[in-house]
């Protein structure tokens, strides 16, 4: 547990290691085609806090996903978290905890701006290193990278995140499977607003977002730049 939580408290951040493992999640349907049989599920993470900085990380495998008429295998989502602050997490955790409650003062709703605000200070970076499955059709792989650099926010002006914002995205799904599914009209319509690109027997996107700005395939899109 994070230095200052009490153990098992609602708004704790553990620390250290974890592993658990499930055989098998079943969900039981009467209409047909709805029901579901997951198998093996693992999740493990680790973290470790320095100087007030949580970093960690968090990868969780499934071997088969029967559902709704459809099989997959080998999921994986592979995560990253660097440089979070602990003292805003905390807050963060403790004050989320009773936005549902009626005791939510407004003074609650500041505090918790100023703690989500204090959450990006010091560089914090999520990466998304691997989520991906396997179709009968073939692979279908992503990944991500979110930072934010704290030195553009302005805390009196909400639009400076846009700035302070820096995502990279990327990914593809087999051609073949999009079109068992039916999918390859709207696929069409997103190539032609160059959203996506077919090459080969793959559909893929490749996004960058940095200045305010949005480019797709190195290219800046027409509606992106919203801060210039």
């Amino acid at each position: 547990v994070a230095p200052g939580d009490q153990p098992f408290s609602a708004y704790g951040i553990l620390i250290g290691t974890s592993a658990m493992t499930i055989a098998e999640v079943k969900f039981d349907d009467a209409a047909p085609g709805q029901s579901a049989l997951i198998k093996n599920i693992v999740v493990t993470s680790s973290s470790s806090i320095e100087e007030d900085a949580l970093s960690g990380t968090m990868k969780m495998t499934i071997d088969t996903i029967d559902a709704m008429g459809l099989s997959f295998t080998d999921f994986v989502y592979d995560l990253t978290l660097n440089s979070l602050n602990v003292p805003a997490l905390q807050k963060v955790n403790e004050l989320a905890n009773k936005m549902n409650a009626p005791q939510m003062t407004e003074q609650d709703m500041q505090a918790l701006q100023d703690a989500l605000l204090m959450l990006l200070q010091g560089q914090p970076e999520v990466v998304i290193n691997n989520l991906g499955i396997t179709t009968a059709q073939g692979d279908i792989k992503n990944r991500a990278r979110v930072t934010i650099d704290s030195t553009l926010i302005d805390p009196n002006n909400p639009l400076s995140l846009l700035t302070a914002l820096e995502m990279q995205a990327a990914g593809s799904i087999p051609k073949a499977f999009l079109e068992s599914m039916g999918a390859m009209p709207m696929i069409q319509q997103y190539v032609t607003e160059g959203l996506v690109e077919i090459e080969s027997d793959e559909v893929r996107y490749d996004m960058v977002f940095e200045d305010g700005q949005m480019l797709l395939f190195g290219k800046p899109y027409q509606w992106a730049g919203l801060l210039n």
